[in-house]
Parts: C-alpha cells; sequence; structure tokens
C-alpha cells in the first residue's frame, strides 16, 4: 500500500526512524529496512530508505556516492559537508564503519591543493565544537589587540570572565606568556599602556579574573593594611552564590595564604561579626556552627534549633548530620537527644532521619492514623511525629487536604489548639508546639514568620536573625520581602533598620536585597563624597559584569544621574572609557557579542587563507551569519562579497579551483539556504540527480520545511513542490512531493485525495487521524479550510457512515486531553454500554476519542481491573454475535484496534500493513 507507506514514512524526527526500526523488529522480528528494499525498487525505494534511516546515515551515503566512480560530484560533496557539518562526528563515524577507508581519505584522494585541506578540515570537525572552538579567536584577537587600546577594551569588557579564561590559557599555549603578564610587560616597557593610569592597568588586569578571583581580591583589599572597609566586606560577603563559598574560601588561601574566615573573625566584633562569619561559611557549615552554639555549654536555645531544622530541606538535613561529624566530631542526632526531651526532642530527632520523602504517600491513610492518634488521653504523639516529619512541605499541603476532609476541621488549628485539655496532653511544652506550628507552614512562610518572630517585641533575637537571613539565594530574598509583607503588612527591611544599626544592619540588608540591588548601592558608595574609591569601583564593576542591565536599572533608579555619568564625572582617560563600557554592558550579550570579533577575524583573514579556512569550518552556520551582518555594517560589503572581489582581482584566492571558492562561500550560508541550493543544484538543468534529491529532502527537519520552501522561492522564483513535481513520476513523485510539504500539509493532501473522486480510501483516512496527536489534529483541522476551502470534518462526514464515521469526527473533535480523566467511571460505562443488544456505541466512541495514548493506557488498566479481561481484545472480537453489533464494518474495527496501541506501535503495524502480503500500498508507506 504506497499510498499509505507514503503517509506514515515521510516527516519522522530521527528519535521516531529509530523508534520505527526498534518497534518493528520487536513486533514482527524483521527489518524495515529489509522489508522496503524488498518490496520497492529504483528511486522510491532509495527515498522511502531515506525516510527511515536516520539523517547522519543517510548523510554518510550520499558523500560516498558523490566521490565513488569515474569523477567527483564537487557541488554534492560541498553541500552535504556542509549540512552534515554540526553532526560530522556520527556522519564519519557511520561512513567509517560503512566503508574500508575513513571519510577524510576518500576526500584526500578525491581533491587537491586548499580545496582539499578545507573539506579535510571539514570531515574531521568535532561536533562538540559548536561553540567551545571560538576561544581559540578570542585568544587571537586578544594578541592583536595588545597593540589596539580600543579593541582589547572592547574584547575585556564584552566578554564573559569563564570565555576570556578559556582564550587566556589557549593564548599562554601559544604565545607563551599568560595574557596578564602581556597587559603587564606592555606596561613596563614605557611605551603603549605605560602613559596610562595605574586603575587603568589593574582594571585591564582585573578583567581577566573569573569571580572568585575577583571576589578574594576584593575581600583582601577591604581588610589589609590599617582599618577595614566594612562596606565593601558586607557587600561582597553577603553576594556569594551559594556554589561559589567553597571557592572563594580556597581562592583566598591559596592567593594570601590565610583563611578567609580567620581573616574575617579578626577584623570585626559583636553581632556583626557573628553575621560576617556565618555568612562566610558555606550554608552547611554556617547551620553547623548555629546547631553546636544552641547546644553547647549550660542551657540550649530551643528556637534556634527549630529555626535551623525546620527551615532546612531534606536534603540540606543530610548534608548538615554529615558536615557536623566532621566538624565537630560528634553524631548531630545523639547530641540533639542529650540536650532535650520528649516529644520535643522526637519530633526534631525525626526531621533529621527524614533524608528522603515518602514515595507516593497514602494521605487518606495517614489521616486516619492521624485522627485515631487525637482520640482518647493515650494518644500516640510518636506516630503523629513520625507522620510529619517523613513529608516534604508539599506532602504536608496534601496530608493537611486529607485529614480536613476526613475530620471536618484545619489539622493547623487543631495542632495550634492551646486548651489544657488538649494543649499540654500533646504538646508537652510551648518548644513542640512552636515546633509543629512552624512545620505545618509553606518554606516561604516559615522563613518569613521566623524572621517576624525574631524581630517583634522587645530586643532583637540576633542570632535567630543572623542564622535565617545569610545564605538565602536571591529568588529566595525576593521571596521574603513578598511573603513578610503579606502576612504582616509590613517592610522586612524597614523593620531590620528600625531594630538594628551600624555595619551590623548595613550587613542584614545587604543578606536580604537581591544582589544587584547591593552592588548599585556599593558602586555608589565608592563614587560619593571627595575622591573616588578606585580600587572599589573596579572589583564591583567586574563582579556585576554579567548583571549589569539589572544593576544599572537600580542605580538609575534610586539616584538622579545614570551610572555612566557618575563614572564620567569620577575618572578620566582610557580608565573612564573603560569603565563607561562596562557599566553599559548588556548582560544578555555574554556569548552574543562574540561575533563582533568573528567579523574582524574574518576581515584579517581575506589576507590570511589558513585562518579563513579554520574560521569558516569551525563555526557554527548561526554565528558566521552573525559575524556576516556584523562584517557588513563596518566594512560595507558581505563577506561573501569581500571573498567574491578577491577571487576577482587576479590575486588572493584566484590561483584556487572554483570548487575552492565555491565551498568558502556555502559555507557561509546559513542550513535553511545550504538545502535551497542543493536542491537547485538537483534539478536545474537536463536531468535530475534523485539521489541527492531524495537525500535533501527527507533529512529536512520538520521545523525547517517552511523556511525551506520560502527561501527556495526567495531565491529560484518557483514554488519547490511545484519544481519537485515536474522532475519526478510515479511512487517517487508522491513520496518526495509529501516529504517537501510540511508535516500537516502533507496530512491534507494525503486526507483529501482519500476522499476526492469516487469511492473513499478509508485505511486512508485512519493512518492519518488516529496516527497524528491531539495538536496536530487541530492544525491539520485548520490547514484543512485554508488548502481546500472545506472544512474537514463536514468532509468526513459526507465521505463516511455508523460509528465508523462517529470515531473519525470525535477524533478530529478532540484537540485538548481531558482534565484529570474518571478512569473509573469511564470504565464502568464502557462495561454498561458492551452489555445488551442496544448498547451505547457512541458513548464508547467519544470516551475513546477523548485521551492521549497514556489516558487509553490507564483506561483499558481501569477496564480490566474491572471486567476481568483486556479491553484491547474485548474490542478486537470479531464473533457474529459481537463483531459485527459493535463495529458495522471492519474499518471501524481497525480504527479501533490501532487507536488502542501506543504510538510507536501504531506507526510500526501500520507500516507493516502497507507492506505484508501481495503489493505493497505505496501511499500509506509513503504517508
Amino acid at each position: 500500500d504506497d499510498t499509505g507507506l507514503i503517509t506514515l514514512v515521510t516527516h519522522l524526527p530521527e528519535f521516531k526512524r529509530l523508534a520505527l526500526i526498534k518497534r518493528y523488529y520487536e513486533l514482527f522480528q524483521r527489518d524495515v529496512l529489509a522489508d522496503i528494499r524488498n518490496d520497492t525498487s529504483g528511486d522510491y525505494q532509495k527515498a522511502l530508505l531515506a525516510c527511515v534511516r536516520p539523517p547522519p546515515a543517510v548523510w554518510a551515503s550520499t558523500l560516498k556516492s558523490a566521490m565513488k566512480g569515474l569523477g567527483t560530484a564537487d557541488s554534492l560533496l560541498i553541500n552535504f559537508l556542509c549540512i552534515a557539518k554540526d553532526h560530522m562526528d556520527e556522519v564519519r563515524e557511520i561512513f567509517d564503519k560503512e566503508n574500508s577507508t575513513p571519510l577524510y581519505k576518500w576526500i584526500e584522494g578525491e581533491c587537491s591543493g586548499d580545496y582539499k585541506r578545507v573539506l579535510v578540515a571539514l570531515s574531521l570537525r568535532s561536533s562538540a565544537d559548536r561553540v567551545d572552538m571560538a576561544p581559540i579567536y578570542w585568544a587571537q584577537r586578544c594578541a592583536d589587540a595588545l597593540y589596539d587600546v580600543t579593541t582589547l577594551k572592547t574584547l575585556l569588557t564584552s566578554l564573559p570572565a569563564v570565555v576570556l579564561r578559556r582564550a587566556g590559557d589557549i593564548y599562554k599555549a601559544v604565545y607563551g606568556d599568560s595574557l596578564a603578564e602581556g597587559i603587564k610587560k606592555k606596561c613596563e616597557e614605557g611605551r603603549g599602556f605605560s602613559f596610562f593610569t595605574d586603575y587603568w592597568k589593574i582594571t585591564m588586569q582585573r578583567l581577566l579574573e573569573l569571580p572568585v578571583g575577583v571576589r578574594a581580591i576584593g575581600l583582601n583589599d577591604a581588610m589589609k593594611g590599617w582599618g577595614t572597609d566594612e562596606f565593601t566586606l558586607t557587600a561582597l560577603i553577603c553576594t556569594v552564590p551559594e556554589n561559589m563559598h567553597k571557592d572563594v574560601q580556597e581562592e583566598y588561601e591559596r592567593r594570601f595564604g590565610r583563611k578567609l574566615v580567620e581573616h574575617v573573625e579578626s577584623e570585626t566584633s559583636f553581632n556583626y561579626k557573628k553575621l560576617l562569619v556565618a555568612a562566610t561559611h558555606t550554608k552547611v557549615q554556617s547551620r553547623c556552627v548555629a546547631l553546636n552554639a544552641a547546644m553547647k555549654g549550660m542551657g540550649t536555645d530551643e528556637k534556634q534549633l527549630i529555626r535551623v531544622i525546620v527551615c532546612a530541606t531534606m536534603k540540606e538535613r543530610e548534608l548538615i548530620r554529615q558536615a557536623y561529624q566532621e566538624m565537630f566530631d560528634k553524631d548531630l542526632i545523639e547530641h540533639v537527644e542529650s540536650e532535650t526531651s520528649g516529644d520535643f526532642k522526637g519530633m526534631l530527632v525525626a526531621l533529621l532521619e527524614s533524608c528522603e520523602p515518602e514515595d507516593a504517600p497514602d494521605y487518606e491513610g495517614d489521616a486516619d492514623v492521624i485522627i485515631d492518634s487525637f482520640a482518647g488521653s493515650d494518644a500516640d504523639f510518636e506516630t503523629i511525629t513520625r507522620k510529619l516529619a517523613a513529608k516534604t512541605p508539599s506532602q504536608l499541603e496534601e496530608l493537611a487536604a486529607a485529614y480536613e476532609a476526613k475530620a471536618g476541621e484545619s489539622l493547623k488549628e487543631k495542632l495550634a489548639q492551646e486548651s489544657a485539655s488538649f494543649g499540654e496532653s500533646i504538646f508537652g511544652n510551648s518548644d513542640f508546639k512552636s515546633l509543629v506550628q512552624l512545620l505545618m507552614q509553606p518554606p516561604a512562610e516559615r522563613l518569613a514568620s521566623s524572621v517576624r518572630y525574631c524581630i517583634e517585641g522587645w530586643g532583637t533575637d540576633d542570632t535567630g536573625l543572623i542564622t535565617l537571613v545569610t545564605h538565602l539565594p536571591e529568588f529566595k530574598r525576593l521571596a521574603l520581602i513578598k511573603r513578610y509583607y503579606e502576612l504582616f503588612q509590613r517592610d522586612v527591611l524597614a523593620d531590620i533598620r528600625n531594630d538594628t544599626s551600624g555595619d551590623y544592619q548595613k550587613a542584614l540588608l545587604a543578606c536580604v536585597r537581591p544582589p544587584p540591588a547591593v552592588w548599585a548601592s556599593t558602586l555608589k558608595s565608592a563614587m560619593k563624597g571627595l575622591g573616588t574609591a578606585d580600587s572599589l569601583l573596579i572589583n564591583f564593576l567586574c563582579i556585576a559584569k554579567d548583571h549589569m542591565d539589572e544593576v544599572r536599572e537600580i542605580f538609575d533608579k534610586e539616584n538622579s544621574t545614570p551610572l555612566y555619568k557618575w563614572i564620567e564625572g569620577e575618572c578620566s582617560g582610557d580608565y573612564k572609557r573603560v569603565l563607561v563600557a562596562l557599566s553599559l554592558r548588556s548582560s544578555a550579550d555574554r556569548v552574543d557579542m562574540a561575533p563582533i570579533y568573528w567579523a574582524q577575524r574574518c576581515a584579517d583573514a581575506l589576507y590570511d587563507v589558513t585562518t579563513l579556512k579554520t574560521l569558516l569550518t569551525s563555526l557554527p552556520a548561526v554565528v558566521l551569519r552573525r559575524a556576516g551582518d556584523i562584517y557588513k555594517a563596518v566594512y560595507g560589503d558581505s563577506l561573501a562579497e569581500g571573498i567574491k572581489k578577491k577571487c576577482e582581482e587576479g590575486r588572493g584566492f584566484s590561483f584556487f579551483t572554483d570548487y575552492w571558492k565555491i565551498t568558502m562561500q556555502r559555507l557561509l550560508e546559513l542550513p535553511v539556504g545550504v538545502r535551497a541550493i542543493g536542491l537547485n543544484d538537483a534539478m536545474k538543468g537536463w536531468g535530475t540527480d534523485e539521489f541527492t534529491l531524495t537525500a535533501l529532502i527527507c533529512t529536512v527537519p520538520e521545523n525547517m520545511h517552511k523556511d525551506v520552501q520560502e527561501e527556495y522561492e526567495r531565491r529560484f522564483g518557483r514554488k519547490l513542490v511545484e519544481h519537485v513535481e515536474s522532475e519526478t513520476s510515479f511512487n517517487y513523485k508522491k513520496l518526495l512531493v509529501a516529504a517537501t510539504h510540511t508535516k500537516v500539509q502533507s496530512r491534507c493532501v494525503a486526507l483529501n485525495a482519500a476522499m476526492k473522486g469516487m469511492g473513499t480510501d478509508e485505511k486512508q483516512l485512519i493512518r492519518v487521524i488516529v496516527c497524528a496527536t491531539m495538536k496536530e489534529r487541530e492544525l491539520i483541522r485548520q490547514a484543512y479550510q485554508e488548502m481546500f476551502d472545506k472544512d474537514l470534518i463536514e468532509h468526513v462526514e459526507s465521505e463516511t457512515s455508523g460509528d465508523f464515521k462517529g470515531m473519525l469526527v470525535a477524533l478530529l473533535e478532540s484537540c485538548e486531553p481531558e482534565d484529570a480523566p474518571d478512569y473509573e467511571g469511564d470504565a464502568d460505562v464502557i462495561i454498561d454500554s458492551f452489555a445488551g443488544s442496544d448498547a451505547d456505541f457512541e458513548t464508547i466512541t467519544r470516551k475513546l476519542a477523548a485521551k492521549t495514548p497514556s489516558q487509553l493506557e490507564e483506561l483499558a488498566a481501569a477496564y480490566e481491573a474491572k471486567a476481568g479481561e483486556s479491553l484491547k481484545e474485548k474490542l478486537a472480537q470479531e464473533s457474529a454475535s459481537f463483531g459485527e453489533s459493535i463495529f458495522g464494518n471492519s474499518d471501524f474495527k481497525s480504527l479501533v484496534q490501532l487507536l488502542m496501541q501506543p504510538p510507536a506501535e501504531r506507526l510500526a503495524s501500520s507500516v507493516r500493513y502497507c507492506i505484508e502480503g501481495w503489493g505493497t500500498d505505496d501511499t500509506g508507506l509513503i504517508t
């Protein structure tokens, strides 16, 4: 059944091609590719195989065909090496496996000169180097820029630190010195950079540092010598990302020979010291210190134990237990048990022991247990503790809902009751009550409530406040500010200001405000008043480099003068220019700015064939296009025109073959353009290159079909589908036309062909509609109206009848899956519909059609549990007493049987149906 086969195998993405090959073998113990070869022939066979094999395998075969025999099909070779550029590892592996000679050796034997060298470079390209090769060119630009201050400034201010580090590593490997040494030497030569201020030199060298290094230097600057710069120290320590704490500690000790925590302790005092030390530690370390401090000596700080343990996640509790043993040589649980008692101790221990959330908790059963535990005087409080402690916040919400549905009262309020008859018996003491109440709150509410408790009333619980606000990532800082206001109608920042003072107050605020806001304030403090704190200004502009949009927005909002204007008023010369460039940097340009340097490299490389070859073969097409746009804006011509002019000058590139020139220009094209050119090459002039045509059309990614059609018409003035139709015939034509259309367009054409004229191809209707997803059916309906000026459902209704029509219409109308289906209820309805002679088959149809494949599996399981038989087998019965009454005709039966299969099985079964027996259903196979 060629029509069916065409319909099925066109427009399969690579993962579905692989799934088809695998599932087909599992179901039928046959090789789908071998079956296609046995049942078809000629170009049609090759096209079918190209639709089923993974694209890299198709490209590998095409590359071999371009080189085998007499002569070489150079245009074909160029096009497919460019198309396969970002998948070269797979293509090379397949080619080398299928042939005794490696791909690059084939190319060396077929080409010569620079043409050979560029194709060999392409064939040996690593697919993983789509972006990672770029630092090579940044390293080259840095080398050039040591003689060009403007370029160096642009490079260092625009590129992310991690990229500069990669480029710096390559620079050192190539030129011997580090880039920082290169800048330093220029400064010491008495020429070049030496006439700039020291701060200009410091800035350029600081920009080469990774964020960890900048922070370590900034921290040392704030503490070295006489006195301490508390403002800088606060802003740095309180904005270190959580995943960077350990690295900063190690980097500080490596550079300055002393532990960061010890240095901070020696430079600070009182609550300010407590806060900065807690913030300098990693989060886990600081929590261990807090827990130990709460239990050592006389008495125990129960509130601190509650805050630390309840506000930690399950994973954090596990890490805290491990670290506590290492730091204090004590088992944390044993320490807690020795310092607490009663139900309070039981709950703390249960929380510390619960390191993994329950898998699929039985909320109904747990609610029953808690209700029973509340009853009577001998309640099992240990069980209540275990039920609560073993659950995550979201699981506690589910449990509370189940409890309320059963008991008719709020679990949170029940636990909060303080009447003598209940409160004393349940809580024993107020610490246990406080613990349970806090545990029943969502995480953001826990934090906000705990912070409020530390601030409200007489005095401030500084230890608790420090513990709570240190180590908050930005999203938790914002959540705290928002939730605190929602719960108490108060501003947490204002409350901190009112209850604290001095450096301690500033440090607390820096722990709660988002880091960009802290950096904005620090930048202003570096410039206001007499003189400018240049080291501070440099450090924080470098730290904020990748968040400059947010910093600039906050700074400009809080001050009447924009950030760059402040800098212009405080600095001069190149120092001013580099800081202004930093302050105006777009955070979104972390990588996208790079094409500026690739454009410059391309300009240089017009006089350096080796560099140009490396650029064009290594960089992704989309990056080259960006670089090409910038090149044109800067130099007037397009890069392609630049290469072309060199060819026409009779010097430079002109002594290379035309194919070398074509290759260099083709590498500048985006994948859409390469495909459009390749398709035209295959069809223009006398005759048609069917092999190339097949390999191109059958490997176009699904999201590129429309772009290829538009690009083809823009370049060559005719519609691609029409050109393909005019160059092909019979089933080969049907397949290529179907594959040239977008998937939705091809399905519309297939459905229309199945219904127009005399008779209706019911099998084709089944294949197209059942094998489509719900979203695809919706798009097909919309496109059908546009393409044929007909409503698809009305057309189907006019060409079909009975339950078959009902099921097709129901499938086409079901564009959204049911939300939370009632599988038990639906199973009951289907069981009832099977009973008696007047079964409600329309209802069965609707129940099946409205569900996704995974929902149908759930329904089938519910049906089997209730009816004691398989729903799929029940639907497949062919006995006269059931088959005729249910199905009416075999088309409906086929439709329902296919619908009950998983998607991969639907496809494999349909392909097998088109191939098996006498003849092939080509239309179905193509579809």
